[in-house]
């Protein structure tokens, strides 16, 4: 007959407990544009065949597509890959001009004239456009248009810009009509955002809420733009993709990992209880 393990049982209702606070981690995420769940697996640690009763645990990300809802902001961007829940493996991508880093969150705003994304504080990548919009080299490069203050203008000339189709992003340009002599606006295509498609997104690694970066798992991305070549996800705009965090589900899930947690803390517990009397008597 085996004897108890306190130790074994000690860890399994802290693996639980590590579980819950990582369901909940979800829950309070559940409002953060293109958050991904995130999963826990435990591997026993072995020595010679048999387990220690140690454990490691390693988090994992639910990569699959969050609904896109329209929210009207002027720089929120979506990826848009399928219907919720089907697999997404494309990315917007940020740069601090030393690290990359891949989102799906496309809250972005404007900063010092820089296109940045305020969750990691990094800049969004793009492409410059051409005149008829075509990128002028494959180059990804720091979305940004400086303002002057004292001639109100962007870039140096243009009074404003804005997000179109496929996540161009257009200056404008007001100019008199020669025929009217009324006041129009041109628009001249500046940049698209840059976006990249792994073929193993699950082998990314999480660095922020809703930031990752390339490992050896994943592999390095395909760099380019919506619904060219091998990237077929397409950028909607004034939008945003929500969290894929099922909440019936969580919740579900959050109730039977506490029952699992009670019920193993209450084995450790009584057994440590009589293991004490035990003890006394002995005495």
């Amino acid at each position: 007959m085996s004897g108890f393990d306190f130790y074994k049982t000690f860890n399994a209702a802290g693996n639980q407990f590590s579980q819950i606070n990582l369901m909940f981690s979800d829950l309070q995420n559940f409002t953060t544009p293109g958050f991904k769940a995130q999963n826990m697996t435990f591997q026993e640690v072995m020595n010679n065949g048999m387990g220690l009763g140690a454990y490691t645990h390693t988090n994992t990300s639910t990569f699959t597509q969050g609904k896109i809802e329209k929210t009207g902001g002027a720089y929120d961007l979506a990826i848009d890959g399928g219907e919720p829940g089907t697999p997404c493996s494309t990315f917007f991508v940020l740069s601090d001009g030393t690290h990359t880093r891949y989102t799906r969150a496309g809250h972005f705003e404007f900063k010092n004239g820089k296109l940045i994304d305020p969750f990691s504080g990094l800049q969004v990548q793009g492409y410059a456009l051409n005149g008829n919009g075509q990128p002028k080299s494959k180059k990804l490069q720091t979305i940004e248009l400086p303002y002057d203050p004292n001639t109100k203008l962007y870039g140096g000339m243009y009074s404003g810009f804005k997000f179109g189709a496929g996540g161009k992003l257009y200056g404008e340009i007001k100019i008199s009509d020669p025929m009217t002599h009324q006041a129009v606006t041109k628009t001249v295509p500046l940049f698209q955002v840059g976006l990249a498609k792994f073929a193993d997104p699950d082998g990314l690694k999480q660095v922020g809420t809703t930031s990752f970066e390339a490992t050896s798992a994943s592999g390095q991305p395909h760099d380019g733009v919506s619904g060219e070549g091998p990237i077929s996800a397409s950028v909607s705009t004034h939008s945003l993709e929500m969290s894929n965090v099922d909440i019936p589900t969580m919740v579900q899930q959050v109730i039977l990992a506490k029952m699992a947690y009670n019920a193993e803390f209450a084995v450790f517990n009584n057994m440590n209880q009589m293991t004490q009397t035990a003890t006394n008597m002995v005495k």
